[in-house]
């Protein structure tokens, strides 16, 4: 799955890793930087622990809320509403 798709496929649909990458350089430098830094959660998270971890050089706490709605929309990240407490 992740390095023998189809051949006759385009490129970015031939392996899973294919398709990350395809989508990953699509991302502004803004969301290529949140997304690398949301990968320290294990297990999920909330808006309020993204801002806290990925405001840094490069992102504001205040731009975090909509670069992750950017990488939901582009299906990077899943969003779970809950009762208690919404999570990524």
């Amino acid at each position: 799955m992740l390095k023998g798709g189809s051949r006759t496929a385009p490129t970015r649909h031939q392996t899973l890793e294919a398709a990350i990458d395809w989508s990953y350089n699509l991302l502004s430098g803004k969301g290529r930087l949140l997304l690398e830094r949301l990968a320290v959660f294990a297990g999920g998270w909330t808006l309020e622990a993204a801002e806290q971890v990925c405001q840094a050089e490069g992102v504001e706490q205040e731009e975090v809320l909509e670069i992750l709605a950017d990488l939901v929309d582009k299906s990077l990240v899943l969003f779970e509403e809950r009762e208690a407490q919404s999570r990524y």
